[in-house]
């Protein structure tokens, strides 16, 4: 509700420095009739002042515009409208609630299937299972390097948790029960690996850089005999190494003789590697 000459007031603004400017009334009256015959906004008198009253609202703020306020259609009174506005409050706050309690719903029916959804079984394995014995070997060798080891949450748990990680290297990674039994005897007598091996998941996770490393120790340790065997075979005497037909045991078969001759090839061939290597 609301006089020409308050909305002018209403509608004065500022015009660089001079100060407020206000449009004058019948301005505002000339453009009060545009927006009538337009059919945006209802003028209706009473006898406390005009009432005006915005037309298809819900259209302009992004609601769905009521079937006898769409175009080509005529628009309700402004008594009517003022008459119907509580009405519309009051349902519209039912719709918020209604909503609102839908979506707590369904938040409870989606946490109430969460709850309700078949959980994981976990396997149990027993003393006489092989991952059980895999996980044992290794809790043992670890308490044999460090008797305070502690085991989170305990010692079965961690065996339990060990077996399957056992399991898993036999079932998916495709190790035998042999192979694993090895790697983990070796890594814990080895003093590097002995302190970084201190569950089945790490061994798992470092399984091929320990085999790796378990060849080339071997290899190592097989130079070692080679060499050791090289320098305990003394100078072969002059008849070994130039033996003619002539000289040949003649109480030999010739299956004998033919053996006797590709072992004393062999000989003499890995002193001529030994000759090789100590010459240079």
């Amino acid at each position: 509700m609301r006089s020409y000459s308050k909305l002018a007031e209403d509608l004065g603004y500022k015009e660089g420095g001079r100060g407020l400017k206000t449009p004058s009334k019948s301005t505002v009256s000339r453009s009060v009739k545009k927006l009538i015959d337009n059919g945006m906004i209802a003028v209706h008198e009473t006898e406390h002042g005009t009432v005006f009253t915005v037309l298809k609202y819900e259209l302009y703020q992004g609601f769905e515009a009521p079937i006898e306020n769409q175009p080509g259609t005529v628009s309700e009174t402004n008594p009517e409208r003022m008459q119907n506005e509580p009405e519309t409050n009051v349902e519209r706050t039912q719709n918020e609630n209604k909503n609102a309690k839908n979506n707590k719903n369904a938040k409870n029916a989606k946490k109430d299937k969460k709850d309700t959804s078949p959980k994981k079984r976990v396997r149990v394995y027993q003393e006489s299972d092989i991952p059980y014995r895999l996980a044992l070997t290794l809790c043992e060798g670890i308490l044999a390097n460090n008797p305070a080891y502690r085991f989170r949450p305990s010692k079965e748990d961690a065996l339990q948790k060990w077996a399957d990680v056992a399991r898993l290297m036999m079932d998916k990674d495709q190790r035998t029960k042999e192979q694993i039994a090895y790697v983990i005897n070796w890594s814990q007598k080895n003093s590097f690996w002995s302190g970084n091996i201190q569950s089945m998941s790490t061994l798992r996770e470092q399984y091929d850089k320990l085999i790796v490393q378990i060849k080339n120790e071997q290899q190592n340790d097989q130079r070692k005999v080679e060499q050791q065997q090289e320098r305990h075979i003394g100078p072969v005497p002059e008849w070994f190494k130039n033996r003619n037909k002539e000289q040949r045991d003649t109480s030999l078969s010739p299956e004998e003789a033919a053996y006797f001759e590709a072992e004393r090839q062999k000989v003499l061939a890995m002193l001529g590697k030994r000759d090789t290597q100590q010459s240079s």
